[in-house]
């Protein structure tokens, strides 16, 4: 046999063994979809339920059902955002607000209301203290 026709026959094998391969099956239970947000927090479930970090640290595992985990008035997403931590009432020290029109972050000081802190907005914020944009 020469070589033309050896490597004649192993093309032919080759062709004649992929029909009998066959396709893969796909199940709907592999197909995830990374675009689900049940809590509308800016955070896809999958992200929330397998912990993310950010500058305060990490891995925050947070709940898929409460957009803020903490109850601190700032959404997961946007603790991911600003690089504070979702699981601490108390981070920031203060309240941030991204205004994504004119890029701005307006900080709001936290006051203390009973056991939980709230944040106050201007004209609402006690007098000496005032909120910071920056640009």
């Amino acid at each position: 046999m020469t070589r033309k026709s050896i490597y004649s026959v192993i093309i032919l094998i080759l062709f004649i063994s992929i029909p009998l391969a066959g396709p893969t099956g796909v199940y709907a239970q592999d197909w995830h979809d990374l675009s689900a947000d049940v809590d509308g927090d800016g955070l896809p479930n999958t992200v929330e339920e397998n912990g993310w970090y950010n500058e305060s640290g990490g891995p925050y595992v947070t709940d898929p059902l409460d957009s803020d985990s903490d109850d601190d008035g700032l959404s997961d997403g946007r603790e991911k955002l600003y690089g504070t931590a979702p699981l601490d009432d108390h981070s920031p020290g203060a309240f941030v607000e991204y205004e994504a029109d004119f890029q701005t972050k307006e900080y709001y000081p936290w006051q203390r209301f009973g056991n939980r802190y709230i944040a106050l907005p201007y004209p609402y914020v006690p007098w000496g203290e005032d909120t910071v944009v920056i640009r």
